[in-house]
């Protein structure tokens, strides 16, 4: 496991774990390169499964999303989205999130989503 994620390892009540994705090939342009609204979809699916995980799944809506794109993914890679809890406030939930490629730990995006119960 990537050293950037030992930050989790204090949070015992926070899973602990990347989420892992590969990318398909209907997510990839004819360059076998992932369309960028794919990112927002993983990171999505991450939360899910992350709140799953947590013991908090249940209705929720995104109220933000930000994602700052840094380099792309290729078809058939595998890829690991990394979640935090930053905060919670008035009932909005922070999450600030990156997404690796597992091979090489090469950073393609970062960001943030809020979502509220």
């Amino acid at each position: 496991m990537p050293a950037s994620y030992s930050e989790r390892e204090n949070m015992s009540s926070e899973p602990k774990t990347p989420v892992i994705f590969r990318v398909r090939p209907d997510e990839v342009d004819p360059y076998h390169i992932a369309h960028h609204s794919r990112y927002a979809v993983w990171a999505e699916e991450a939360l899910l499964r992350w709140m799953e995980e947590a013991g908090e799944a249940g209705p929720y809506r995104v109220t933000d999303f930000q994602c700052k794109y840094i380099s792309s993914a290729l078809l058939y890679e595998e890829l690991a989205v990394m979640l935090r809890r930053k905060s919670v406030k008035d009932g909005i939930h922070e999450f600030s999130f990156s997404m690796r490629k597992t091979k090489g730990q090469q950073v393609l995006c970062t960001g943030l989503i809020a979502v509220s119960k």
